[in-house]
C-alpha cells in the first residue's frame, strides 16, 4: 500500500549565508525491483482495475497531512486539524487521537519498535496512550527515528538536534547548520548518516537542496547537483 501527503512550508526570505559545502555523488547499487501484488499476482496496468478498495476513512476535516503505518502494522495514524488520530487495523475503528501542541507542523513518525508516536514537540507512548516526553515550544518540526529506535533527529528552522531515547537527553546539535531551515529528514538503514532536504541556499539553488551528514555532525555533502 503506498499513500501520498504533505504541505508547503512557508519559507521565509532571508540571504543565504552558508557557503556551498561539497558535491557528492551518491554511490549507484543495483537497481532494486519491486513487485506490487494481491494474493502472490501481480499488479500490472492490464491487472490495476482487479485491486480491491479495502477501507475508506470517512469524518477527515480538512486535509491529512502526514500518513503512517506502525512497523508491526497494528495502527496506522494521520494527522488533520492539530490532531493525530490512529486507527486499529485490525478493527478499521479509531481507538484513540492524540492532540498537537499549537505550532506543531502535523509531522509525526512511529518508532521501529510501534511502541512511540513522535512529532517535532511531543513523544507519546502508544500502548499507555500517554505523554512519553515533551519538547517544548520549539522551531522543530520534522522527526525521524534511526532505525534501531535509539536516537530521534529532529530538523525544522534551526539546526538539526539528535535526542537519545533512553536517557530523554539531547545529544547532539549540528551547529554548522544555522542557516539549515531543513524540512525532509531521514537516517540511512544503517543507522550512521542522515538525509535531509534544506532550503539554505534557496536564493542561489532557486529551491531546495538534498543535503547527507554523519549522525556525529560530520562529512556534510550535498547530493543535489548545482
Amino acid at each position: 500500500l503506498l499513500f501520498l501527503a504533505g504541505c508547503d512550508p512557508a519559507m521565509s526570505a532571508s540571504p543565504a549565508t552558508t557557503p556551498m559545502p561539497t558535491i557528492v555523488i551518491p554511490t549507484m547499487t543495483s537497481t532494486l525491483t519491486v513487485t506490487w501484488s494481491v494474493d502472490s499476482a501481480p499488479i500490472t496496468p492490464a491487472t490495476v482495475m482487479d485491486v480491491v478498495l479495502l477501507q475508506t476513512i470517512d469524518g477527515i476535516q480538512g486535509r491529512a497531512f502526514t500518513l503512517a503505518f506502525s512497523g508491526d502494522g497494528a495502527y496506522f495514524a494521520y494527522s488533520d486539524r492539530g490532531n493525530i488520530n490512529v486507527l486499529d487495523m485490525a478493527t478499521g475503528q479509531q481507538v484513540f487521537t492524540l492532540d498537537l501542541p499549537e505550532g506543531d507542523l502535523n509531522s509525526f513518525v512511529f518508532s521501529p519498535d510501534s511502541r512511540l508516536l513522535a512529532s517535532g514537540r511531543m513523544i507519546w507512548d502508544v500502548q499507555n496512550r500517554e505523554v512519553f516526553h515533551g519538547f517544548g515550544s520549539s522551531l522543530l518540526f520534522h522527526p525521524a527515528f534511526s532505525p534501531d529506535g535509539t536516537l530521534l533527529a529532529m530538523s525544522g528552522e534551526q539546526p538539526i538536534k539528535i535526542w537519545d531515547v533512553a536517557s530523554g537527553q539531547w545529544v547532539r546539535t549540528f551547529e554548522q547548520q544555522d542557516e539549515n531551515h531543513s524540512f525532509g529528514i531521514v537516517f540511512s538503514p544503517d543507522g550512521t548518516k542522515i538525509a535531509f532536504e534544506s532550503y539554505r541556499h534557496r536564493e542561489i539553488a532557486h529551491g531546495s537542496e538534498l543535503f547527507v551528514i554523519n549522525v556525529d555532525g560530520t562529512g556534510e555533502a550535498r547530493i543535489t547537483p548545482p
